[in-house]
Formats: structure tokens, sequence, C-alpha cells
């Protein structure tokens, strides 16, 4: 999977980095994959739809920091959680370590975001299994900022990140799952009710401002600041 991911003043790639009041939300996405067709994404998901091979997953994606997560270009922030994948494990697989880069610039192709998922995921009887996805945020013609934003194309390694691929889709996030997710949305580390909207309005302006910097006119501008910048203190 490819990333943008460059190293900023200040910034340990890896490092939880904590100290400040951050941000956390649970997301949950469904699908399917197959394991027949592992070299395109739709067709994939066709023919999971049509094998039965669901493909599901719940996280909660954490940023320990979130001055870090805006100054960083990386915007990067852990991920834990549970994947469902019919075909390879009756239940759950668990998530522990992943990563998830919010809203990263594409460094090869201009006016293109796009959040990144990386998932090491472990099955109850010890098989080990890598899921990589990408969201692609562009403004193409039409309607296309919800599509964008709530679909990911998903890679299945089996073993580690350079494991061969076993299975490959795509997900979607479904209205009721959206709603559900806006319910989970919260400040942690904040040593009082003020510093915790603080905080939630830093995260609302970094992520409203990176899509009216792609979407243009869809999204008046919340904020003067940059996307890429924490904003100054109020």
């Amino acid at each position: 999977m490819e990333t943008t991911k460059t190293e900023g003043e200040g910034f340990q790639p890896g490092a939880t980095n904590g100290g400040g009041p951050g941000i956390e939300f649970t997301e949950t996405m469904r699908g399917f994959v197959s394991t027949k067709v592992t070299d395109e994404y739709q067709a994939g998901r066709d023919q999971g739809e049509r094998d039965g091979s669901k493909f599901e997953f719940t996280v909660t994606v954490t940023a320990p920091n979130i001055d870090r997560l805006i100054a960083d270009p990386a915007h990067e922030a852990l991920l834990r959680g549970t994947v469902t994948a019919t075909a390879f494990s009756a239940t759950p697989l668990r998530v522990d370590g992943g990563r998830f880069n919010l809203l990263v610039r594409d460094a090869h192709t201009p006016g293109t975001r796009k959040m990144l998922y990386d998932m090491p995921a472990v099955a109850d009887d010890g098989r080990t299994f890598h899921v990589e996805g990408f969201k692609t945020i562009h403004d193409d013609a039409g309607p296309d900022i919800w599509s964008d934003t709530t679909t990911l194309y998903v890679t299945m390694r089996e073993g580690n990140a350079s494991g061969p691929v076993v299975a490959k889709g795509i997900v979607n996030i479904h209205i009721n799952d959206f709603r559900k997710q806006l319910t989970t949305m919260k400040a942690i580390g904040a040593s009082n009710k003020i510093e915790e909207l603080k905080t939630l309005a830093k995260f609302g302006a970094f992520f409203m401002g990176a899509l009216n910097e792609i979407y243009g006119g869809v999204f008046a501008r919340l904020t003067a600041f940059n996307s890429d910048e924490a904003p100054p203190p109020p």
C-alpha cells in the first residue's frame, strides 16, 4: 500500500506521542472481498458478494495529541479493533497496533488526499494477516464527497505487509453505522470540559478544512488557518 508519510520537525514515526488532549472515534465498515479475484477491487467485491464472502471491521482510531495529529504531515493515529473475514476465520480477527492516516496529501496526484488503514490481524488459531486499505478523496464530476469518504478499497495479505495477497474487495460505511460513529467521537486526555470542546473544534476545523480544499465551494471554510497546521491558541 502506497503511503505519503513525511517526517516533520519533532515528529517521531511510530510513537504514540501523547501528552495533550487528543481525539478518539470508532468506525464500522461493511462489504465483501474475494479470494478468487485478487487483482481488481470492484471485481473482487462483486465476486465476494456472489460467494457470500463478507468482510467487515469495527476499529477505534485514537490520536493521543490533537495538535500533533494536525501538524504531522502523515496525520497518523493509532488503530485497534476487530475484522470479520468469513473466508478466513469463523471468529473475528484481532487488530492491535494498527495505523491510520487521516486525509494525508497524495504526493503523486495534486488536489487529492487519502485515508490509509494499516491493520495487522491475528486469528484465534494464531494465523496472521495484514489488511491494508485506502480511501481516495478527490473532486470528480458529480456529487462524490459521500462516496469518497465512505468507500475503502481493501487488500488482505497472508502473514505480514509483504505477504502474498489472499483477498481484495471494497467496504463501505452504511448510513446507520455513520450515525453511530458520530456518537463515538470524543476528546481524550482533556483536563476539563472547555478543553474537550476546543479539542473537538480543532479536529472538526482540520477535517472540514481539508475537505474544503478538495471540494471547494461545497464547503464554506470554517477557519482561516491552513488545514495542515494547528490553529492558533484561543
